[in-house]
């Protein structure tokens, strides 16, 4: 991306104003393709730079529970991430038994079977806008902010994982596919 705006940069330049050479875009051109070049073979001859370069592939849930950065935290946005989930007819987090955000920025699912599914946060808006931070009957509750799924009286509750107070009923669905 910062390759091809660079370019686009350089080579705008020219074209708008009269007054600057087109021998300086042309250098600038070459460095940056140069620049690049020698990047993408560096991190092809070496993962330490590659991994520097691309980044590395991150676990965000785990056992149908999203995983939490060293304070508790979150590393991505839930809405955009349950766009994604529902694009793959996933409605709650118990089906998922390890997603994977890749350097390219996709997301691949590895499911539970059938059997295995277990209660877990709705990703669906009509059931996860139903959350609560006072639990009104009890049953099978999941955390709207780390996906944590426990069995929960009536009453006021918080997380035992990240500390949070929002929940919303579990769905135990199996997944259709």
């Amino acid at each position: 991306m910062a390759v091809i705006i660079a370019l686009g940069s350089a080579a705008g330049d020219p074209m708008f104003y009269e007054d600057v050479a087109l021998v300086p875009s042309l250098v600038v051109f070459v460095v940056i393709l140069v620049v690049y070049r020698a990047i993408i073979w560096l991190a092809a001859k070496s993962e330490k730079v590659e991994s520097i370069v691309e980044g590395d592939p991150v676990t965000i849930i785990r056992d149908g529970e999203i995983e939490l950065g060293n304070k508790g935290n979150s590393p991505f946005a839930h809405d955009e991430f349950f766009a994604e989930m529902r694009a793959q007819s996933i409605e709650h987090m118990g089906q998922v038994r390890m997603a994977i955000l890749e350097t390219n920025g996709s997301v691949s699912f590895y499911y539970f079977p059938d059997e295995d599914v277990r209660p877990g946060l709705p990703v669906i808006p009509e059931y996860y806008n139903d959350r609560c931070d006072t639990v009104t009957e009890s049953g099978e509750y999941a955390c709207c902010y780390c996906g944590h799924t426990r069995k929960l009286p009536e009453g006021k509750h918080q997380c035992i994982r990240c500390e949070k107070n929002d929940w919303v009923k579990a769905l135990a669905t199996k997944r259709i596919t």
